[in-house]
């Protein structure tokens, strides 16, 4: 049965961490964590499972504490068709994605706080193979299969408007990767595949050979190029405390590039990735210093959340598991300051947990 749950990590740290991390097994303290290993001081527990949530692909919070899960469905007859990309100039762009014979959805989580975790959720809207969510401006916005769309938050939150029709902010991207984050300029950094060639709303049009690092206004309005030339790029751009973005993208081991600008000519690269993995940038004060600023890769693939310090080369383990079935897909951090680690399971990745 598929399902997905909600991992809290939650510290409980008598004083700052050591430099050196000694680790615990979460197994005593619930027998579904025995091998789930993190830094001693932490209280690892699992906040949500089915039927709440199902297979999990990422997580964002609301402005007001609402989490928002993403899911796909299994559908073993999906079959790759051509799509037809037409921009306003009157020229068209044909490229393969998977097209589903079942609706994919976002779920609003409903928290219940006297057994701390999130007992119910419901659908919102019904989407296709959603790989970013952001909720911004009482907007909801996602990403996939070539595309940036939104709906008002307030029309479709209470769960009676599933086939109301996203506006289609962006469109001729990679099919099969952009992220979405909100820049602290108050623009949408958007992150897509190989060979994109993507128009806003306003007809402005640009072009990415590579994995690139795109930004609009959240109506979908003055689109940039900012990067391009990176390789094997995770889904979302973060943001360092002196507001320069960040870009997780593949390299020799964990490093992150930390630059305004990017080039052909002159490619940063960086880190920890795998297709598939998000990164996010925890500058919250709830964790000890040493866990602070640090940089958060969630692999799916490894089965690991690591994080990198500032200066540092060499990450750190933050959640770890040898069970075959943890495939972390995102992090996120929760309006308690507390980190989220949403988790599919099971090889089919039908099923999942979300840990805190």
């Amino acid at each position: 049965m598929s399902r997905l749950i909600l991992f809290l990590l939650i510290p409980t740290f008598a004083c700052a961490a050591p430099e050196t991390l000694s680790f615990i097994d979460h197994g005593k303290a619930d027998p579904r964590l025995k091998g789930y290993r993190t830094p001693a001081g932490f209280k690892l527990e699992i906040v949500a499972t089915e039927p709440t949530v199902q297979h999990p692909v990422g997580m964002t919070f609301g402005p007001d504490g609402t989490l928002f899960v993403p899911e796909w469905k299994a559908d073993p007859f999906a079959v790759p068709v051509e799509e037809i990309v037409r921009y306003k100039n009157g020229t068209t762009r044909s490229y393969f994605a998977a097209k589903k014979q079942v609706k994919d959805c976002v779920k609003a989580l409903v928290y219940d706080k006297d057994s701390g975790t999130f007992k119910s959720s419901r659908v919102i809207v019904e989407d296709e193979l959603p790989t970013g969510i952001l909720i911004h401006g009482g907007w909801l916005y996602t990403s996939g299969r070539g595309t940036v769309r939104r709906w008002q938050l307030s029309n479709v939150l209470d769960g009676k408007s599933l086939d109301a029709k996203p506006e289609i902010l962006l469109r001729g991207l990679h099919p099969k990767c952009s992220g979405l984050s909100i820049g602290p300029d108050g623009w949408i950094y958007v992150t897509t595949g190989l060979d994109a060639d993507v128009e806003g709303i306003d007809g402005n049009r640009v072009r990415a050979k590579h994995a690139a690092v795109l930004r609009c206004r959240p109506d979908g309005t003055e689109l940039q190029l900012l990067a391009d030339g990176l390789s094997g790029i995770s889904r979302e751009v973060i943001f360092s405390a002196r507001n320069q973005f960040l870009v997780v993208a593949e390299g020799k081991r964990l490093p992150v590039a930390e630059a305004s600008s990017f080039s052909d000519e002159a490619t940063p690269r960086a880190a920890i990735t795998e297709p598939f993995s998000s990164a996010m940038a925890y500058f919250d004060i709830l964790l000890p210093a040493f866990f602070r600023g640090v940089v958060y890769e969630t692999n799916g693939k490894a089965g690991v959340v690591r994080g990198l310090r500032p200066g540092s080369v060499e990450p750190f383990s933050l959640l770890a598991s040898k069970d075959p079935n943890f495939r972390p897909c995102q992090s996120a951090i929760g309006p308690d300051g507390a980190i989220y680690i949403g988790a599919g399971r099971g090889e089919d990745g039908k099923e999942g947990r979300i840990y805190l």
